[in-house]
């Protein structure tokens, strides 16, 4: 039976703070790891102990059935505490140590007791208090996930944003060459230019007369 002070590892749930939430994957998985494993087992353990419960609360319902079954006639009430259904038209009378019922002024002894009362609000404690465990596995192993999300997203932004910038980088470096390729372009052009101009003037340059013939004036006195 678990106690109102028992503190469980599901308890963690409602006592982790935001660093711990966005730790370092390394630290988040063990903590994963670690906070699933201890309240798998205490769920299953809970679990385990609900079953045998449940069976030993079984066989003792059944021996005290088979007691009161030969204590009590035909015309007596055997009635379930939580079955409403059958205690219609019943008048209650509560006395320190059982609860007595009158059926059409008739006293008849009712197997409904203040001990059976508190197993069944114990049991019903115990039930809250196994569902709420669960409870706390499901939330936690469901923010442990969200934060592996979380994670993940965050690595695929800082990566998104180291690759925008090395695209950045490239598409600088793209335009440096593309200035680059068109200065060297013009000055490839006004190269041709130049080398067309010194080709042109080579040509003159290289041109010899040969053998000019004299031809005498007739008006010339001096020829």
């Amino acid at each position: 039976m678990l106690r109102d002070n028992e503190t469980t590892p599901g308890d963690k749930f409602f006592s982790l703070s935001d660093h711990s939430i966005w730790s370092s994957n390394e630290q988040l998985d063990l903590e994963a790891d670690k906070t699933s494993s201890e309240l798998d087992s205490e769920v299953s353990s809970l679990a385990l102990g609900r079953e045998s419960h449940e069976s030993s609360k079984n066989a003792t319902v059944r021996k005290k059935q088979r007691k009161r079954s030969e204590q009590v006639g035909p015309n007596k009430h055997s009635i379930n505490p939580l079955d409403t259904k059958g205690l219609q038209g019943l008048q209650w009378e509560y006395s320190k140590d059982d609860l007595t019922l009158y059926d059409n002024g008739e006293k008849q002894p009712n197997p409904v007791s203040l001990e059976t009362i508190y197993q069944s609000i114990m049991e019903h404690r115990e039930e809250s208090k196994l569902e709420s465990r669960r409870t706390q596995v499901a939330c936690r192993k469901m923010q442990i996930h969200i934060c592996r999300v979380a994670k993940t997203c965050s690595e695929f932004t800082t990566r998104m944003e180291e690759a925008e910038t090395r695209i950045s980088h490239l598409e600088d470096e793209a335009g440096s060459h593309q200035s680059s390729r068109e200065a060297m372009e013009k000055q490839l052009e006004d190269t041709q230019w130049k080398l067309t101009d010194l080709e042109d003037r080579l040509r003159r340059n290289n041109l010899r007369v040969l053998e000019v013939r004299q031809v005498r004036d007739v008006g010339d006195p001096c020829g």
